[in-house]
């Protein structure tokens, strides 16, 4: 089934990467009662659906709502993942992008970065240019996400640089812990087993 398109928020979960650091597929990691996957395909479902994007042959489960759409170019990147689905498709409206592995991320923040991708104003909203993820595109932030590709930027750190400084807004307003990667086993032992302060 062909995702609609349109100019609705659309929400995308990028869940497509290798897992190399982590040393295996980080999507079925358990955290708090579920896998990594478990929680952000839960969190597409609660936005009312969207895409989630995958490697070719990816046969984890999504809920009713949710799409999974296989990489044009397995293993490119997440940018070039996001392009070639949005071409693919056509979707013009905004875009809310994030990534799997960020398990305490809310969905209020979602709808936040969805309201101002909606609102006009700015092409792209980030919480910091220099760590991109969740980020809000806003219709004129996709046609210029769409055209990057084009001057060969394949990554969304070196497109959100590339971009006029009134192009991109931060939005602040979400906890720092609330953003927290797991790209490593580690990573996800500090979100299991907090680290004691000493005294």
């Amino acid at each position: 089934m062909m995702p609609e398109t349109g100019h609705e928020v659309l929400y995308v979960l990028l869940a497509g990467g290798r897992s190399r650091r982590f040393g295996r597929d980080k999507r079925k990691a358990r955290f708090r009662g579920g896998s990594l996957w478990e929680h952000a395909v839960t969190k597409l479902r609660v936005l009312g659906g969207g895409w989630v994007l995958v490697e070719p042959g990816c046969s984890l489960p999504v809920p009713p709502g949710v799409i999974s759409m296989e990489d044009a170019e397995p293993y490119a990147g997440p940018a070039v993942a996001l392009a070639s689905a949005l071409n693919k498709t056509g979707h013009t409206g905004p875009v809310v992008v994030f990534p799997v592995d960020m398990p305490l991320l809310p969905v209020s923040f979602l709808r936040l970065l969805g309201q101002r991708a909606s609102s006009g104003g700015p092409w792209v909203w980030v919480v910091d240019p220099l760590h991109p993820l969740p980020l809000g595109l806003a219709p004129p932030g996709v046609r210029a996400f769409l055209h990057t590709l084009d001057r060969g930027i394949t990554s969304f750190r070196a497109w959100l640089s590339s971009l006029p400084p009134d192009a991109v807004a931060r939005v602040g307003n979400v906890p720092r812990d609330r953003l927290y990667n797991v790209n490593r086993p580690e990573d996800l032992d500090r979100l299991v087993r907090p680290v004691r302060r000493k005294g």
